[in-house]
């Protein structure tokens, strides 16, 4: 049974999963309160499951981008966890995960998060199968800054349309839009929360293929500060 954290923003998930599927899974909006919340609902999970920690035999966890706090929040979880049982550790990006949802349909992805100071990270991705592969480097910037970076990039992209997909209020999916105007497609809003249950199919297809992480090293990713693209 593998236990799959993710802290990365203000909305947090955690999922337990087998050779079946999902076992359980718990999605919520902290409000930055992941300390006196990740605990109880994990408790909580694990007994509605039937599932207890001498079940685990695995914990992945998302890495980044995302919130310092909350980052650091679930990997201290997770290596705790994998330190305390002897397990192996699955760091996955965060947006990797957000990706993962959309694996089984044709368009061309991109996956964004808030990453806090009016800032937003992104990463495109292709659907290959069962699962996606990441093309080229972080985007990242505010949201104009966003928006004409994600311009420059399909200019070059013969694809016609890229499915948008991710955590991102209504004034971005709107500055998007109106800046890319029949080239985007926004993933519903319902499909946008970042469910673990993708995350821990990540990190259970990479532990089958012994792409572990190392408990000593394993490190959150964080956008860095000194420069913040802007709109051209």
């Amino acid at each position: 049974m593998l236990l799959a954290i993710d802290t990365a923003t203000r909305a947090a998930s955690l999922a337990l999963f087998d050779e079946n599927g999902v076992r359980g899974e718990a999605t919520w909006r902290t409000r930055e309160n992941h300390t006196t919340s990740l605990m109880p609902e994990l408790i909580r999970l694990m007994r509605l499951s039937g599932v207890t920690t001498e079940s685990l035999s695995a914990v992945a966890v998302a890495t980044g981008p995302g919130s310092f706090t909350g980052l650091r929040i679930g990997l201290s979880l997770a290596k705790g966890l994998a330190l305390a049982r002897g397990l192996p550790l699955i760091g996955v990006p965060t947006l990797d995960g957000v990706a993962q949802a959309f694996a089984q349909q044709p368009l061309p992805l991109c996956a964004m998060l808030e990453v806090g100071r009016g800032r937003y990270a992104a990463l495109c991705y292709r659907p290959r199968g069962q699962y996606v592969e990441r093309e080229g480097d972080y985007i990242i910037g505010d949201v104009e800054g966003l928006a004409a970076q994600l311009e420059t990039r399909l200019l070059t992209d013969s694809s016609s349309r890229v499915l948008v997909c991710g955590e991102v209020d209504a004034h971005v999916r709107s500055t998007l839009l109106a800046r890319l105007p029949g080239r985007l497609e926004l993933a519903q809003l319902a499909t946008c929360v970042r469910r673990a249950g993708y995350l821990a199919q990540l990190a259970w297809h990479r532990r089958q293929l012994d792409q572990l992480s190392d408990l000593d090293t394993l490190a959150p990713y964080y956008i860095p500060t000194t420069s913040l693209p802007q709109a051209i």
